[in-house]
């Protein structure tokens, strides 16, 4: 409730929710492949990004319609599983989070919210220049918004 009272755009709804199941698709994915990635992972990884931040950038048009943000956000999350944009990201970030921060770092993600983990994902892209980037819109929105 505290999230949503000052994270009111589509956007935040995005985001909120694709940290929610991505940190679950990272322990899922953890438990079941022991972290054996697939053999077409970066291809996999880069679409979802790719799609993740076109979304992004719709969801924050003042021309969208509730239906079609509305859209954007369930089809995040309820396609086939590397479909799921939104939950596939999120995986991939709460993967790098926990590598490269540790468990204690994404666990703080958890009580602080969406911003944090975005935040620390987008501090880990400055340092390594190899991991997909979150786009400028979803970057600026994440520093005029707080």
């Amino acid at each position: 409730r505290a999230y949503y009272s000052s994270h009111q755009t589509y956007l935040d709804g995005l985001l909120d929710l694709t940290q929610n199941e991505g940190i679950a698709h990272f322990l899922t994915f953890e438990q079941q492949y022991s972290g054996m990635l697939p053999y077409d992972w970066e291809t996999k990884i880069a679409a979802s990004f790719a799609e993740f931040n076109r979304s992004a950038g719709e969801l924050l048009s003042s021309r969208i319609t509730p239906q079609r943000a509305n859209f954007l956000i369930s089809t995040s999350n309820t396609s086939k599983y590397w479909e799921s944009y939104g939950a596939i990201t999120g995986m991939f970030i709460a993967r790098t989070i926990d590598a490269k921060l540790g468990r204690r770092s994404l666990t703080e993600t958890i009580a602080n919210g969406a911003d944090d983990f975005y935040l620390k994902y987008a501090s880990l892209v400055e340092r390594d220049n190899s991991l997909p980037k979150l786009s400028p819109q979803i970057a600026t929105h994440l520093s005029t918004e707080r």
